[in-house]
């Protein structure tokens, strides 16, 4: 099963990024649930009682998250909490919580144009569930846009340069074009049980 997360003032139906994921991926269970992206305590509630369904209904399912952006940070802290051992792709992932404190604010959800306000008290929240290190054990591949404008790259390169399989692109910015590229990547990965240890 792949559980793909959309990410900032996004949904699970209008990403791209998830569109790709699940016409790509006909022969597994592509799961794309809509989160609220300025409500943490909601969003942290609806994809673990999305993932644990899955999880009871098919106690023997391989599981791979892919998280983009917010997604990614979504993804991290549901691999960590989860009684699954999934498998993380992280592209151009948000990997503090305070890198989102700049869309503190009105914003327009991309895909569906409604407006939304994220305010501080709520971008302030995300920081509960931020995650220092991932679960040595978990295979995590990295696909990250060097040019990336809303998210510095270096800080998601800087974690995972030494236990995680980095893919990086000279351009692309934060949107990340490759996405219909990275496909065999992220096939392969989901078919390996490698995992890259911290210290190794």
């Amino acid at each position: 099963m792949i559980l793909c997360l959309h990410g900032f003032a996004s949904t699970g139906d209008t990403s791209n990024k998830c569109k790709v994921i699940k016409c790509e991926f006909e022969d597994e269970t592509v799961l794309t649930p809509t989160y609220c992206t300025f409500d943490p305590e909601a969003a942290s509630k609806a994809l673990s009682d999305a993932l644990e369904s899955h999880i009871e209904q098919h106690p023997n399912d391989d599981i791979t998250i892919i998280g983009v952006s917010l997604g990614g940070f979504w993804a991290r802290w549901l691999a960590k909490t989860s009684t699954s051992c999934p498998r993380l792709i992280l592209i151009n992932p948000l990997i503090h919580a305070n890198n989102l404190q700049k869309r503190v604010g009105e914003n327009v959800n991309f895909g569906t144009g409604e407006p939304f306000v994220l305010t501080q008290v709520k971008a302030d929240e995300l920081s509960n569930y931020e995650i220092e290190l991932d679960d040595p054990e978990t295979p995590i591949t990295v696909f990250l846009n060097m040019d990336d404008d809303d998210l510095d790259p270096s800080i998601a390169d800087d974690l995972y340069s030494d236990r995680a399989d980095v893919r990086r692109y000279a351009t692309g910015g934060h949107r990340f074009p490759q996405i219909e590229e990275a496909i065999p990547i992220i096939r392969k990965s989901m078919n390996t049980l490698a995992h890259y240890p911290a210290g190794e």
